[in-house]
C-alpha cells in the first residue's frame, strides 16, 4: 500500500518515544510538553503520508517534502536512541551489589544522564526537529496533500486460500514454526482456548502467501476438521468476518444477521 514506508518511519519514532527509557527521561527532565508537541506534529504528518508517497512519483516538490520528513524522523530517532543508550550505560555501570565506590560512580553516571546541560541539549535538539516539522506541515498545505481519512484508499485485491507451492520460495522456517504452533497442545490446557498468530510485515513481502502455505499444509488439513479462509479488508468489520466464517461452515446465508451477539450465540 502506498504510504506504508513513510508511515513505518514515523511509527518507528513513536515506538522510541514510548520506550521505558525515553518515558522515564522525559518525566524526570520535565520536558513532557515538548514531547507532546513532537507527537502531535508527527501524527499530523502521518495523516498525509499515503497521499505524499503517491504524489512524489510525479511531483518533485512532494518528493523533496517526503525526503525532508524522513530526515526529521531519522534525527528524532537518533536523538531518542542517544537517550536510551545513556540510560543503558548507566544501568550497566550501576548495580546494588557493587562496592560503595562503584555505586557512587554509577549514581554519578545516572545523574549525568539527566543533568541540566544534557536536558538542555536534548530539549534544544527536539525543538529544532519540531520547527522543521512545523515548516513541513505549512508546506503540506501549499502542496495540497490530502489527509488519509479524506481520500478513498485503493481497494485491496481479494485473496483466496489457493496457492502454487512450486512458485513460492523461502519462509520455510516461519511456515514450520507456525504449523508446529497450530498442531501443538499444551498438557492439561483448555482445548477450547482460541489461539492466534499474527503475521506482520511490510506490504509485498509474502504474508498472504505464507498464510496460504500454512492453510494448505497437509498436517494442518489432517488435524482440523474445519478450515475457513476469510479475507480481511483495510476497513475491518468484525460482523462481516463472523458472517463469512459461519456461511463457509454452515453453507447458509447470514446476510440478514447484523448483530454480533446474535451471530456468536
Amino acid at each position: 500500500m502506498a504510504g506504508a514506508f513513510l508511515s513505518a518511519v514515523i511509527r518507528a519514532v513513536f515506538e522510541r518515544l514510548f520506550s521505558s527509557e525515553s518515558v522515564n527521561f522525559f518525566r524526570r527532565s520535565k520536558i513532557d510538553p515538548v514531547v507532546e508537541e513532537l507527537k502531535r506534529l508527527l501524527l499530523a504528518a502521518e495523516r498525509v503520508a499515503n497521499d505524499a508517497e503517491q504524489e512524489q512519483i510525479t511531483d518533485r516538490r512532494v518528493k523533496r517534502w517526503v525526503d525532508q520528513l524522513k530526515h526529521c524522523c531519522y534525527r528524532a530517532e537518533e536523538l531518542i536512541d542517544d537517550i536510551a543508550a545513556k540510560a543503558l550505560e548507566s544501568s550497566v555501570e550501576w548495580s546494588p551489589h557493587q562496592p560503595p565506590l562503584l555505586l557512587t560512580k554509577g549514581l554519578n553516571i545516572i545523574d549525568s544522564v539527566r543533568r541540566p546541560s544534557h536536558v538542555k541539549t536534548v530539549t534544544f535538539k527536539m525543538k529544532e526537529i519540531i520547527r522543521m516539522l512545523e515548516i513541513l506541515l505549512i508546506e503540506k498545505d501549499a502542496l495540497r496533500l490530502t489527509e488519509i481519512s479524506a481520500r478513498r484508499l485503493p481497494q485491496r485485491e481479494p485473496t483466496t486460500s489457493f496457492c502454487q507451492e512450486s512458485e513460492l520460495y523461502g519462509r520455510v522456517e516461519e511456515r514450520d514454526a507456525i504449523v508446529e504452533f497450530l498442531l501443538s497442545e499444551e498438557p492439561g490446557g483448555d482445548r477450547n482456548r482460541i489461539g492466534a498468530v499474527a503475521i506482520v510485515g511490510m506490504v509485498g513481502i509474502g504474508k498472504t502467501a505464507l498464510a496460504q502455505l500454512i492453510f494448505n499444509n497437509g498436517s494442518v488439513r489432517e488435524a482440523f476438521d474445519l478450515r475457513v479462509w476469510v479475507g480481511v479488508s483495510d476497513e475491518f468489520d468484525i460482523c462481516r468476518v463472523t458472517r463469512s466464517i459461519l456461511e463457509s461452515v454452515a453453507q447458509l446465508s447470514y446476510s440478514t444477521f447484523l448483530d454480533l451477539n446474535f451471530l456468536l450465540c
